[in-house]
């Protein structure tokens, strides 16, 4: 329940009492809320990109082939050669994960892609 002069929340009494912390919890559970109405992305909704086309309808095809190209596409054969010995080396060398990471991900060209969401 909630004061409607002071915005403050109150407890069941089956719940554990909660002290001097009741002012903050209700200042908290405010302001959460505040910003969950007050954002921008309160109205997104995902667009699922469909590789089918529908005649004379709406299609999300284009969009489609785009994502499609970028992530969906077959290695070239032979691209990523396999470990020379020194490569081996080299990356047991390597100290952190994020090291050995960082260089497996340039070693296999991954590419990173920006992606606008409105």
């Amino acid at each position: 329940d909630v004061e409607k002069d002071t915005n403050k929340i109150l407890f069941k009494e089956n719940v554990k009492p909660t002290g001097n912390y009741t002012e903050e919890y209700s200042k908290a559970v405010f302001k959460s809320y505040h910003i969950m109405k007050n954002s921008p992305y309160k109205d997104y909704k995902p667009q699922y990109l469909d590789p089918n086309f529908y005649t004379g309808q709406k299609s999300t095809l284009v969009e489609f082939k785009d994502w499609q190209s970028i992530y969906l596409k077959d290695p070239i054969k032979g691209a990523i050669a396999p470990w020379t010995k020194a490569e081996k080396a080299y990356y047991h060398s390597l100290k952190t994960k994020r090291e050995r990471y960082k260089y497996l991900a340039i070693r296999s060209g991954l590419r990173s892609v920006v992606i606008d969401i409105p």
